[in-house]
Parts: C-alpha cells; sequence; structure tokens
C-alpha cells in the first residue's frame, strides 16, 4: 500500500471530493458526507479519528454540517499526523451518523 502526504492535495482535488460527498448539493457535508469525502480522496480513517480531526479543528464545538472551508481545514490538518494509508474507496450514502467517542 502506498503513502502520500496530505499536504501535496491541490484546492481542486478537495473540492471535488467535497463534491462529490455533497449529495444534497448544498454546500454542507453531513458526517456521513464527510467520510465519503475522505474516502474520495482515496484515504482509510476509521470513524472515531474522523471524529478527532473534526473536534480538533473546531475545537470540540458541536457541528451539523462541515461547509467546504471547515473541510479544507481538515484535509490540510491530516498532513501534521502519520501517513494515511491509501486504499480504494467504496462510498457509503447510507450511513446515518459517525459514532463519536466520549
Amino acid at each position: 500500500m502506498k503513502h502520500r502526504l496530505l499536504h501535496e492535495f491541490t484546492r481542486e482535488e478537495i473540492k471535488i471530493a467535497f463534491d462529490q460527498a455533497d449529495i444534497k448539493q448544498n454546500g454542507h457535508l453531513r458526517i456521513d458526507e464527510l467520510k465519503n469525502a475522505i474516502g474520495y480522496l482515496n484515504l482509510h480513517l476509521p470513524n472515531r479519528r474522523i471524529v478527532e480531526i473534526v473536534n480538533d479543528c473546531t475545537n470540540n464545538e458541536t457541528i451539523d454540517t462541515i461547509d467546504f472551508i471547515l473541510f479544507t481545514n481538515i484535509v490540510k490538518s491530516l498532513h501534521r499526523r502519520e501517513p494515511i494509508t491509501l486504499q480504494k474507496f467504496k462510498p457509503t450514502h447510507h450511513l446515518t451518523s459517525i459514532p463519536t467517542t466520549s
């Protein structure tokens, strides 16, 4: 499996992933859509890691949706972490929520 430094993602790549995951095309991602958006970048992250990243980027504020600016910040914050394994991704639009950690 390959590793890719996440800061290599261009704004265009991030926007394409965001738009593909934005099912309602309303400019906001629900948490389940966020997992798909990250997957469209060919990244595999466990749900708990996604929750940790969102919490870090929002200063632990509770949020319902993620706009493009926040998504960009989430992706950019990943490059400060360990490399993430690339793998094939199958979108799961049927997810209802990502379990949160207590």
